[in-house]
């Protein structure tokens, strides 16, 4: 369970560093312009992805009365389902976050937080997949009882 706990979020941030890093690296030979625009559109990306996941909340809550959610819950499986679509809201949060505040701000700055802004998406659509995985045998498995 503990190696289960740690894991995850470990293999998180070597995702978030490797593609931070790479991004940091490799800013010197985008064309001019073009980490303004790669920002803009990651700052859209993800509050279009957010929205989606905020939306699969609703529809989450308002299966909630039904028999197999309420087997989830007694299994705890919920709860872990309601976490990661959370975790997977904050992550895709704090990327539009410091994608908007990026827009603003000074040339110097912008490969910094280019880096960061890359690499905080690139863990939000890896918990994307995740919670998306897990949706979908929820709502599958919904649809398969009569």
């Amino acid at each position: 369970m503990l190696k289960k706990l740690i894991f995850k979020p470990l293999l998180y941030l070597l995702l978030m560093a490797t593609v931070g890093y790479w991004v940091f690296d490799h800013y010197s030979s985008f064309p001019v312009g073009r980490p303004e625009q790669l920002i803009a559109n990651l700052t859209g990306h993800s509050v279009t992805i957010m929205s989606i996941l905020v939306a699969a909340g609703a529809i989450l809550m308002s299966i909630a009365s039904t028999r197999l959610i309420r087997n989830l819950v007694r299994t705890n499986h919920y709860h872990r389902l309601v976490t990661s679509l959370l975790i997977s809201i904050i992550l895709f949060l704090s990327s539009a976050v410091i994608g908007i505040i990026a827009l603003y701000l000074p040339t110097e700055l912008v490969r910094v937080f280019l880096a960061g802004l890359s690499g905080l998406f690139a863990v939000g659509v890896a918990s994307f997949a995740d919670t998306g995985w897990k949706l979908y045998v929820v709502l599958n498995a919904l649809h398969q009882r009569p």
